[in-house]
């Protein structure tokens, strides 16, 4: 499952690297909870659900975004193998 704030870079570094790579390298269907949005509305329930049935959670840490450092906690707490992911850019302001 993948974990990232839904901006148009988020979408990019899924749908065209992130994606492809798990289909292609390892026996996993990604998904991540974009079906399922809705502005001003969190699905809490579903994404925790979708959390618990993955086997692999791949997070951007790139943003400071408060729901993608929820789900990564509760990512953690059912501990779910983790790859986070963070640009350059970003890491260099920490």
């Amino acid at each position: 499952m993948g974990i990232f704030q839904f901006d148009d870079d988020g979408k990019k570094l899924f749908d065209k690297i992130v994606k492809p790579l798990v289909e292609t390298h390892t026996r996993l269907v990604y998904e991540d909870a974009r079906d399922y949005y809705e502005p001003f509305s969190i699905k809490m329930d579903l994404i925790s659900r979708m959390i618990e049935e993955s086997n692999l959670i791949i997070a951007d840490l790139s943003q400071k975004n408060p729901n993608v450092f929820l789900e990564l906690g509760i990512a953690y707490n059912l501990k779910k193998p983790l790859i986070l992911l963070c640009s350059e850019d970003s890491y260099k302001k920490i």
